[in-house]
C-alpha cells in the first residue's frame, strides 16, 4: 500500500525483463515504462476502520454490518483524498441490491444493465452512515 513498494516493484519488473531479454541474446535492452497516472491501492487506516465499524454496528444492529469481507486490492480514486490530504481514510461499500435479486440463481452485479438498486432504503442507509461517520470523526454528540 505504499509508494515506495510500488517504485520497488516497479523497478523488479524493469530488471527482470532487462535480464530475460539479456539471457535471449535481445540485440538491446527492452524499454521498460510505467504510467505517471495511477490508481492508488486502497488502505482503510485500521483505527479510523476501527471507530466506524463500531459506530456502523450501533447503528445497523449485528447482523446489518458485515465487516469481515475479504480484502479488495482494486484500485480506487477515492484513495487520492487521504494521501493528498495526510488524513486517514476508509472506504465501505454500501449493499443496495433489492433482496428479491438476491434469490436468483445469478443475481446482477453491480455494473450489469440488469442490476436495479432498492433506491431509497440504500439512500437512507447510506446517508445515515455518512452522517454517524461524520459525526464520530469531528467529535459531535450522536443522535438518533
Amino acid at each position: 500500500y505504499e509508494d515506495e513498494v510500488r517504485a520497488k516493484l516497479l523497478e523488479e519488473i524493469k530488471e527482470v525483463a532487462v535480464g530475460v531479454a539479456r539471457t535471449h541474446r535481445a540485440p538491446r535492452d527492452p524499454e521498460v515504462t510505467s504510467s505517471e497516472e495511477y490508481t492508488r491501492a486502497g488502505y482503510n487506516d485500521p483505527d479510523l476502520t476501527r471507530r466506524l465499524v463500531k459506530v456502523f454496528r450501533t447503528l445497523l444492529g449485528p447482523d446489518g454490518l458485515a465487516a469481515d469481507g475479504e480484502p479488495s486490492m482494486g484500485g480506487e480514486d477515492f484513495f487520492e483524498f487521504p494521501h493528498q490530504l495526510g488524513c486517514p481514510g476508509m472506504m465501505f461499500s454500501l449493499g443496495a441490491a433489492a433482496p428479491e435479486s438476491l434469490t436468483q440463481a445469478n443475481p446482477p452485479g453491480l455494473h450489469s444493465d440488469r442490476w436495479a438498486p432498492a433506491a431509497e432504503p440504500a439512500l437512507r442507509v447510506g446517508a445515515q452512515l455518512m452522517v454517524a461517520a461524520l459525526r464520530e470523526v469531528l467529535g459531535a454528540p450522536a443522535t438518533n
